[in-house]
């Protein structure tokens, strides 16, 4: 537009020259002769094509400053069109970094509470292990004394099983005893009471109890009718070392 402005101004200033120019070829031919005139008209000739060839130069250079104005205008407008959509971009990339740092923020803020409280399980963490020093300490004082106990007690153990074994074996002679006796009772039993007036008599019986023997040998006296006496004695059959005995005497009327 600027430059179709200044071709006009242009050519206005040419055709005011021109005017110009003919009035003064028009004073100036009727002072001369016509022989003259000829020359004159042809120069003027020339100098309106030197003029239109100046002027057809000039709209040929403002044709291609034109056309590479616009050229420039488009390439304008094209980088015109990138920078808006670079703007748009960074219109969203500076939205995403507004929401971004708000969520780093919060995150931030979040982190802050994790570490306080982390701070305050620390604290707890520290006396719980303070605890458990104690409890280990004391736990290390009861171990030894429960492996005192437990050796007092594995002595007692071993004593009492010693003491339950003697006694076993004392419990198992006797009750050998007992079977021996009751043996050596149930053969005296079976001995005879004298029955003749004024006659010995010498009798024998074996007995037993369960697995045990014993035999016995004795013998007795009738003094009267109403009085008889009698003695005996009995061992048993295995080893012969315990004796049973009696004696009686007997009343009779």
């Amino acid at each position: 537009m600027k430059n179709k402005i200044f071709l006009s101004f242009l050519f206005s200033g040419l055709l005011i020259g021109h005017s110009a120019t003919a009035a003064e070829w028009g004073d100036w031919s009727s002072d001369v002769t016509s022989s003259n005139s000829h020359a004159d008209a042809a120069k003027t000739n020339g100098n309106f094509g030197d003029i239109k060839n100046n002027v057809d130069t000039i709209d040929s250079t403002l044709n291609e400053s034109i056309q590479k104005q616009q050229a420039v205008n488009e390439q304008q407008q094209a980088l015109n069109d990138k920078q808006d959509n670079t703007n748009v971009k960074q219109a969203e990339w500076n939205e995403n970094q507004t929401s971004l740092n708000s969520q780093q923020s919060a995150v931030n803020q979040q982190q802050s509470e994790v570490n306080a409280n982390q701070a305050t399980v620390n604290g707890q963490q520290d006396v719980v292990n303070q605890n458990q020093a104690s409890l280990n300490t004391q736990q290390g004082a009861i171990n030894q004394s429960q492996a005192r106990s437990n050796a007092q007690f594995q002595n007692s153990l071993t004593q009492l099983n010693g003491d339950l074994n003697h006694l076993s074996n004392r419990v198992d002679k006797l009750d050998n005893r007992m079977k021996r006796g009751f043996a050596s009772q149930s053969a005296l039993s079976g001995l005879f009471q004298p029955y003749s007036v004024g006659k010995f008599n010498l009798s024998g019986s074996l007995g037993g109890y369960e697995s045990t023997s014993a035999m016995a040998i004795g013998s007795g006296y009738r003094f009267n009718e109403n009085v008889a006496a009698k003695a005996g004695i009995s061992t048993n059959t295995e080893d012969f070392k315990a004796v049973s005995y009696n004696a009686a005497i007997n009343f009779e009327w």
